[in-house]
C-alpha cells in the first residue's frame, strides 16, 4: 500500500511447489497477477541454466505452485534458448486479455517478453498465450 509517507509494508507469500516444498525461484524476471487469487512469475538468465527457468502459476491463497513451463514440448511450452550461440533469456510478462480487443494480430492473456542478448546484437521476442480454466 502507498500512502501519503510512503511504502507499508502489508504481508508475504511463501511460494511452494505442488508438493508444498518451497521453491527456489533464481533469477526472477518479472511477475503479473492474473486476478486476485492467481500470480504468473518468470524466471531465467542468458546462461548456466537452473532448473526453476522458465514461466510459473501460482495459487496465492494456498500459496502453491500450480504449473510451470515446460522448454520445447508439453501443453504450456515456453521455449528459450540460454547459452551457446543464443544466450535466449526471459525477461518480463503481464496478462492482459487481448482476445476480441483492438490488438491487430494479437490474442491470448498471458504476454511474455524473450531477450536474445547473442553477438549479433539484441533481439526481442513477444510470445503471447490463451489462458484456460482460471
Amino acid at each position: 500500500r502507498i500512502d501519503g509517507t510512503g511504502l507499508t509494508f502489508l504481508d508475504r507469500l511463501v511460494l511452494r511447489d505442488e508438493q508444498g516444498t518451497p521453491v527456489v525461484l533464481d533469477t526472477m524476471q518479472g511477475g503479473t497477477f492474473a486476478d486476485d487469487h492467481h500470480l504468473y512469475i518468470s524466471c531465467g538468465y542468458y546462461k548456466d541454466p537452473h532448473p526453476s527457468w522458465g514461466i510459473h502459476l501460482f495459487d496465492v491463497r494456498t500459496q502453491r505452485r500450480i504449473v510451470r513451463s515446460t522448454n520445447g514440448s508439453g501443453s504450456f511450452n515456453y521455449e528459450f534458448h540460454p547459452g551457446g550461440g543464443t544466450d535466449e533469456e526471459p525477461e518480463g510478462l503481464t496478462y492482459w486479455d487481448l482476445d476480441d480487443r483492438n490488438a491487430p494480430g494479437i490474442r491470448g492473456q498471458l504476454h511474455a517478453i524473450l531477450l536474445d542478448n547473442d553477438a549479433n546484437g539484441d533481439d526481442v521476442y513477444f510470445k503471447h498465450y490463451r489462458v484456460q480454466g482460471l
